[in-house]
């Protein structure tokens, strides 16, 4: 990062931690909206949900939180967060960073329990996963998009396509979005799927609203308005990436199958 673009995120950043270490835990009793952790399997629509929280009255805080760092990201700077995230990168492990977020607030992620220990425990978690052939090939789209990535996951996904990304990252990847499922079995989590989102929009926007303490609203007009919204790693078009006999042959090799009904699908 340049001296400019990190003295930038230290500014924005200095902004959370007025206040001193003493207000960062507040009881559910107080009264107040709770803390929100976002944590959804990568390409599971983590940006879409965050505006829609937004629209049922969050304040998202445009962090996205990792097990030793977070990503401080500039609203108004949607293309080189899509394209270089690691430019507003700080080195801050969870055990501080939860501090950032604040009663009303929502801070996204893709961590799963075990990452997390009982750092949220007074954080409310809305986790999210997505079927894992679509998740693949929005990925493989998104990387051709952006040119995110290493250069050995590009030189593969340019060669190989799909194959390859599961290649090099499949197996790492499916792992990751049962820890995210594994939210099922804490009390302050609640865990959806990312197809309800579009398939019902009314219920599932509801339900997440209600989990949260926040009033009656109208599902469907949120989720129209958060769609409309220009999220950071928004998809660009339809898919131009094939799954064939071969990707599925990976797929089922790797475990696929059996993830996704684990995860609440049909195989």
């Amino acid at each position: 990062m340049s001296g400019r673009g990190k003295r930038s995120s230290v500014l924005r950043l200095s902004r959370f931690f007025r206040g001193g270490r003493g207000n960062h835990s507040l009881p559910s009793s107080s009264g107040l909206p709770p803390r929100v952790l976002l944590a959804a399997q990568p390409k599971s629509g983590t940006y879409l949900y965050a505006e829609i929280l937004k629209e049922i009255g969050f304040d998202f805080t445009y962090i996205h939180l990792a097990p030793e760092k977070i990503q401080a990201y500039d609203k108004n700077m949607p293309r080189m967060t899509a394209e270089n995230p690691r430019l507003f990168d700080c080195r801050i492990p969870l055990v501080e960073s939860r501090r950032l977020i604040r009663t009303g607030q929502v801070g996204a992620s893709h961590l799963t329990p075990e990452e997390v220990g009982d750092y949220f425990e007074d954080f409310k978690v809305v986790a999210v996963n997505r079927e894992l052939r679509s998740s693949f090939v929005s990925f493989v789209n998104f990387f051709m998009a952006t040119g995110r990535g290493s250069k050995k996951v590009r030189a593969r996904v340019i060669s190989e396509g799909i194959c390859g990304f599961m290649r090099e990252r499949g197996a790492r990847y499916i792992d990751h979005a049962l820890g995210i499922r594994s939210w099922s079995g804490y009390q302050n989590a609640l865990v959806v799927r990312y197809e309800d989102l579009h398939c019902d929009p009314e219920s599932q926007v509801s339900d997440i609203s209600g989990f949260l303490g926040g009033a009656s609203v109208q599902g469907s007009m949120v989720y129209e308005k958060a769609l409309a919204a220009q999220t950071m790693t928004k998809s660009k078009g339809k898919s131009s990436v094939a799954w064939g006999e071969e990707e599925e042959n990976i797929f089922v090799g790797l475990g696929g199958v059996e993830a996704n009904k684990k995860m609440g699908y049909s195989g």
